[in-house]
Formats: C-alpha cells, sequence, structure tokens
C-alpha cells in the first residue's frame, strides 16, 4: 500500500499501549480511592463504569493502515469530537458508552447478587 502505512500502524499500536498504561494508572488509583468506602455496592457500582468507560473499543474508519479492523477508546473518540467541535459525531458514540456502562452495572448486581459478602471474613 503506502509507503509510510507501517509506520502508521507502528505510531497507531504505540499510542493505543501509552492509553492503556494511563488507564491502568487511573484505575488503580481509582481502586486505592474507593477501597475504604464501607459499603460493598457503592465500591462496586462506582469501579465498574469506570472500568466499561476507560477500556471499550470503539471501530473507527483510518485510511492508510494496513489492518482492516482499527479501533480507539470509545471515550477518547467521545472527547476529541466534543473539543474539536463535532457533537453530531461525539452522540453517535455517547449511547454505545452508555451500554457499556449499563452492562457493568448489570455484571456489578450479578457479582453482588452471586457473591454476598460473608459475614465472618476477617
Amino acid at each position: 500500500m503506502f509507503e509510510g502505512s507501517q509506520s502508521i500502524d507502528q505510531d497507531f499500536l504505540f499510542a493505543w499501549l501509552v492509553y492503556l498504561g494511563a488507564s491502568l494508572v487511573f484505575l488503580l488509583i481509582w481502586y486505592l480511592l474507593t477501597k475504604p468506602i464501607p459499603f460493598r455496592w457503592v465500591r462496586v457500582f462506582l469501579r465498574l463504569p469506570a472500568i466499561a468507560i476507560l477500556l471499550t473499543p470503539l471501530h473507527i474508519p483510518i485510511h492508510n493502515m494496513q489492518s482492516d479492523q482499527v479501533y480507539a477508546p470509545a471515550v477518547a473518540s467521545f472527547g476529541i469530537d466534543l473539543v474539536a467541535g463535532h457533537t453530531a459525531q461525539a452522540m453517535n458514540v455517547l449511547p454505545y458508552l452508555a451500554t457499556a456502562v449499563g452492562i457493568s452495572l448489570i455484571f456489578g448486581f450479578l457479582y453482588l447478587y452471586c457473591f454476598p459478602e460473608r459475614k465472618g471474613k476477617k
């Protein structure tokens, strides 16, 4: 294809690695900040949407890429569209993020229902 397409693929992979690293650092800090909350269900319902929002990928069309399936972080795409003034494109991503958060909350409810906290745990 294009002469520089291999470099674009490598840059895209590097950007994903940087984003995932920053997301994992944020999630670790968020986990530590929510750890002192005494109610287990509040902790779960604060942690799972953060994970869903940060780690939800979104298919994006990019020309000059060798691979057909190109994904970007949905929250980054949403933020860039808002900052750039493309509110119509940003609103197309919003239901996708809302669905990811809703599914994570359902899994959180099922987790709390299936694994109740033991009273004698120390």
